[in-house]
């Protein structure tokens, strides 16, 4: 067990050196990427470009030596730094506390959750929430997100990204008015060139050069953006005295060198941070297990879900004394690392490396950064985590109700915001895992005709069936026979019972009939509905044969516990 917690000590003996030449190319690489793309999502926190970039280069470092998914890259992720700048202002609008120190506290919060989670092997706890649930939040923030960088894309003023959507729209709408034109030209530039490149990069991906254009786009984007802006300065004077009002918005300063801090210590704070941690913990491991499970499976070896939960959470607990903000695992940067050649999680070391060198050599260069650039690249970035239609459409035809949840998870996001509506999504999600625990689906089973020997369900129309004997009943349960179902069962039973035969329902003579139905009412009732919805006669109680048997096929139940054991004693009775 104790040597599984390091899987670096087990792998790096398998370790051959001429990897090491991959491994290298392919963490320089996502390092060229991520330092732009860290200064692009700190917008989304909302603290100084430089809690990005420490953020970034202490994950990759620690995951080298106890992740066991070699593609994995760590590090700020939009939805991330979404939930986390709206919990660090949610905090900030209730109390005296900084943002750092909010983000630092979070990011230790999260990895203690993540640490015990992964410790204690409960890592199975993650598989309850489901796809639909999962697609539906982060699409729901997506487009929150994408409507808060409008502003910021279009040099908007007076615009609080931190209120619910609708009244961020109607802020938009009040104030299109005063619309910066050149943060405008750089912020809708920037957007159509990152497009553009998406396209043409799709287009020609099979050419070697246009890999690697792709990989760097973000990058491109910036350092072409960021000359054309350091050149303007050289002509703002002239464009200052022909437009007075002009303000071109960018980065700013930038300290360099590494921060080392503790972290704070005061009671208040802890609390009124926690609550924040559960929802943003929940979302890092989520988007982290998915990728692993993705690459893992493709790359055709296995790894570890507790193992990755330890990982992460040690590579947060380490980077707030970095004055990080908590990180996950990013999808672009894998598929970025993976198509790079990684060959393990070494490469992640590197990646890590580069973010060093970049925040103690580079920091002055970022001073001239065009903000609406920067919201360009989110708007992008947060685009794909948005649902394709066709995902939708499949949801409705394969099951309504996770199409339903799916709606619902959605609006609530976007409306009610991250923390509120991860909670909520998470709670139907469970709502429903139990409805469906509870009322498990109870096959009849017929005789296939032709087949004497071959009994299906009675509402598959692919086989011609028929009963398999008057008076004889075939079930067949889907799911096992535990305490949560077991009346549900019984309760679906019992109605077949009566509407199909007449030995149980016994005939009531007005003036003894009980205070509620009795069996024969509703056997009754039950033959109307069936001929209302197949449009079939009704079936009279005098033509009902007597019952004979009622036979339970269990090929599908696995795990009879002693609540079923009784349930069916009773039913038998």
């Amino acid at each position: 067990y104790v040597s599984s917690l390091f899987p670096f000590s087990i792998w790096i003996q398998n370790y051959q050196l001429r990897w090491i030449i991959e491994d290298i190319v392919a963490g320089l690489t996502v390092g060229a990427m991520i330092v732009p793309q860290a200064l692009a999502y700190s917008k989304l926190t909302g603290l100084s470009s430089e809690y990005a970039l420490y953020s970034s280069l202490v994950g990759g470092i620690i995951y080298s030596f106890l992740g066991t998914c070699r593609e994995i890259s760590l590090g700020p992720t939009a939805i991330v730094c979404i939930i986390l700048g709206q919990s660090i202002q949610e905090i900030k609008s209730q109390s005296s506390f900084t943002g750092p120190e909010i983000a630092s506290v979070l990011c230790i919060i999260c990895a203690v959750i993540s640490l015990t989670l992964g410790v204690l092997r409960l890592g199975f706890l993650l598989e309850l929430v489901s796809q639909p649930v999962i697609l539906g939040f982060t699409t729901g923030i997506a487009f929150k997100t994408i409507i808060s960088q409008i502003p910021g894309l279009l040099g908007i003023p007076n615009v609080n990204t931190n209120q619910p959507s609708y009244l961020m729209i109607a802020s938009i709408y009040s104030n299109i008015l005063a619309t910066s034109w050149i943060n405008s030209i750089f912020g809708l530039g920037s957007l159509l060139f990152l497009v553009s490149l998406r396209f043409i990069t799709n287009r020609f991906k099979k050419y070697f050069v246009i890999q690697y254009i792709s990989i760097a786009s973000i990058g491109i984007t910036v350092v072409i953006f960021t000359i054309a802006a350091y050149l303007l300065k050289f002509s703002y004077p002239d464009i200052k005295s022909n437009y007075p009002d002009i303000k071109m918005n960018l980065v700013g300063n930038v300290p360099s060198g590494i921060k080392l801090t503790l972290p704070p210590s005061n009671p208040a704070l802890w609390s009124k941070v926690f609550p924040s941690a559960i929802p943003l913990t929940l979302i890092m491991l989520m988007e982290l297990l998915a990728i692993m499970k993705t690459f893992a499976k493709r790359g055709g070896y296995s790894a570890s879900t507790s193992q990755e939960m330890v990982a992460l959470g040690m590579a947060n607990l380490v980077g707030a004394f970095f004055s990080a903000f908590p990180i996950t695992g990013a999808l672009s940067r894998c598929a970025v690392l993976s198509k790079a050649g990684a060959r393990s999680p070494l490469a992640g070391g590197f990646t890590g490396i580069v973010v060093i060198l970049a925040v103690l050599v580079l920091t002055p260069g970022f001073k001239y950064i065009p903000l609406p650039t920067l919201a360009a690249i989110i708007v992008v970035a947060v685009s794909k985590l948005v649902m394709k239609w066709a995902e939708l459409v499949e949801l409705f035809i394969i099951d309504m109700l996770d199409f339903i949840l799916c709606v619902l998870c959605i609006l609530f996001t976007f409306f009610l915001g991250s923390e509120l509506g991860i909670y909520i999504s998470v709670g139907l999600s469970f709502f429903i895992l139990v409805i469906r625990i509870a009322h498990p689906k109870l096959s009849v089973l017929f005789k296939v005709i032709g087949d004497g020997d071959h009994f299906e369900d009675r509402k598959n129309t692919h086989f011609d069936s028929e009963n398999p004997e008057p008076g004889v009943i075939i079930f067949r349960p889907r799911e096992s026979l535990l305490f949560p179902n077991i009346e549900h069962f019984k309760e679906v039973m019992m109605n077949v019972v009566l509407e199909e035969t007449s030995s149980l329902a016994a005939v009531i003579l007005a003036k003894d009939r009980p205070w509620s139905d009795d069996l024969l009412s509703k056997g009754e009732r039950l033959r109307v509905l069936r001929s209302r919805k197949t449009r079939q006669p009704k079936v009279n109680y005098s033509d009902l044969p007597p019952l004979k048997a009622i036979i339970m096929d269990l090929t599908s139940v696995n795990r009879i516990d002693g609540s079923g054991i009784q349930g069916l004693v009773d039913f038998k009775e």
